[in-house]
């Protein structure tokens, strides 16, 4: 659990650009030519982060956000 206080960083490791994120099947960013973005979340709760590379490789993570 993270506590929510702000825009949050996110990165991947690996992978060839550019990449795509998605929060919760949303775009948060698309054409990235680095593997970081930053998410601004709408509030506590459960979430799903998706990476996508140009190769077609993703990963994915389920985070959860606490109030502060």
């Amino acid at each position: 659990a993270v506590a929510l206080t702000g825009p949050l960083p996110l990165a991947a490791r690996g992978g060839q650009a550019p990449y795509s994120w998605l929060v919760d099947g949303v775009p948060l960013a698309v054409g990235a030519l680095r593997p970081e973005a930053l998410w601004q979340p709408s509030g506590p709760g459960f979430s799903e982060l998706e990476v996508l590379d140009a190769a077609g490789q993703s990963a994915r993570a389920t985070v959860e956000l606490l109030r502060p």
